[in-house]
C-alpha cells in the first residue's frame, strides 16, 4: 500500500447506495408478496369466500381463519374480591343451560371500571374439545368468588383474510375445515397489473445493486498499491 486517499466522500455514497438497497430490497419482497393470502394465525379455515377463477379486489374479503382449540371468556367479578385474582390461577367454568363444569386459566385481569357496583373484568380461557361455540354462555367461579353475571364465550383467535391487491384467484390450496399455520400461504393471485409491479419492482431493485457495486468498486480507488516488486525512486504526493 502506498497511498491511501481521504474517501469520506465515497464513503457517503456507499452507505446512501447500501440504504437505497435495502429500501428496494423490502419493496421487491413486499410487491412479490401481494400474490399471497397468508395464514395470520395458526388456526382451521372456517370459511372461504372465494373460489378459483373470481376476480377480486384490494381489500375484499378472502378467508376466515378461526382457533377454536381454547375459548376466551370474560366476566365481572366483584373488584374487592377480585383484588388477589392473578394470572395463571385456576378457575371452575360452569356452562348456563346444561350445567356442565369445565376447567379454565386465568389470562388476565383488566383495569377497575365503574359503575354501580365496582368491578373487575376477568379473563380466562377454557380448552375446547369441540363442543364449545360463541353462542354458548357461563360463569365462573375463582377461589370461592363468583361472577356477576355470565357471558358468551369467544375464539381465542379469529382472522378475517383480505386480498392484498386486486387480481384473479389463480390458485387455492386449501379447503374449509384444514388446520393452517401461521404464513401458510391459503390462496394466491395474479393479474397484469400484479405482474407489471413486481417487474417495476424487481427492476428498481437490480439498479440499485448496480449502484451498490459501483459504489464499491469506487472504494477501491482510495487506496493505491505497488503495482510491481521494487524500488520507490520518486514520490511525488506528501501528505
Amino acid at each position: 500500500m502506498l497511498y491511501t486517499i481521504d474517501s469520506s466522500d465515497a464513503s457517503t455514497n456507499l452507505e446512501k447506495a447500501s440504504i437505497a438497497l435495502q429500501q428496494a430490497q423490502r419493496s421487491y419482497d413486499k410487491t412479490v408478496d401481494r400474490q399471497f393470502v397468508h395464514a395470520e394465525v395458526d388456526g382451521t379455515v372456517s370459511s372461504l369466500k372465494v373460489a378459483k377463477g373470481d376476480e377480486v379486489s384490494s381489500g375484499q374479503e378472502v378467508a376466515v381463519i378461526r382457533d377454536s382449540s381454547k375459548m376466551m371468556l370474560s366476566l365481572q367479578f366483584p373488584a374487592a374480591d377480585a383484588a388477589n385474582f392473578s394470572v395463571g390461577q385456576s378457575a371452575d367454568v360452569v356452562l348456563d343451560g346444561t350445567f356442565e363444569s369445565l376447567k379454565g386459566t386465568i389470562t388476565g385481569t383488566d383495569e377497575l371500571s365503574t359503575g354501580n357496583l365496582l368491578v373487575r373484568t376477568v379473563t380466562i380461557r377454557v380448552n375446547n374439545a369441540g363442543g364449545l361455540t360463541t353462542a354458548q354462555a357461563a360463569t365462573a367461579n375463582v377461589n370461592g368468588v363468583s361472577s356477576i353475571a355470565s357471558a358468551t364465550f369467544a375464539y381465542q383467535a379469529e382472522r378475517t383474510l383480505t386480498a392484498p391487491a386486486a387480481g384473479t384467484v389463480s390458485s387455492i390450496n386449501v379447503q374449509e375445515g384444514d388446520d393452517v399455520t401461521k404464513g401458510d400461504i391459503l390462496i394466491e393471485l395474479s393479474g397484469d397489473d400484479l405482474t407489471e409491479s413486481i417487474q417495476s419492482a424487481s427492476e428498481t431493485l437490480r439498479s440499485a445493486e448496480i449502484s451498490m457495486q459501483n459504489q464499491q468498486d469506487t472504494m477501491s480507488n482510495y487506496i493505491i498499491t505497488s503495482p510491481i516488486s521494487g524500488t520507490i525512486i520518486e514520490k511525488d504526493a506528501q501528505q
